[in-house]
């Protein structure tokens, strides 16, 4: 829908449709939903094939770090700031 970018970050404005399968009273039935995204990804982010294999390391204690948990070291608590890997979700709307 949109991009712009500045100095630091790029912003990108995405809508996107999704099916949803629900589990109701005993039943399952679909539904379509549509959700408006707010991206941003640091203007240094390199863009990286999805089949690259990355090992990410906390600045603050040399552990090893997996996105899976946000980034987030289980160690010492320290965290990545995402944006500089790829696009973060910023803001959302239904």
């Amino acid at each position: 829908m949109d991009y712009q970018a500045d100095r630091n970050s790029q912003h990108l404005q995405v809508k996107t449709g999704l099916l949803l399968t629900k589990y109701e009273n005993g039943g399952v039935r679909q539904e379509k939903a549509y959700l408006n995204l707010g991206l941003v990804k640091s203007i240094r982010a390199l863009t990286q094939s999805i089949n690259d294999v990355n090992v990410y390391r906390c600045d603050s204690c040399g552990a090893s770090l997996t996105l899976l948990n946000g980034g987030k070291c289980e160690y010492c608590g320290h965290g990545l700031d995402l944006k500089e890997y790829d696009w973060v979700i910023e803001v959302y709307s239904p």
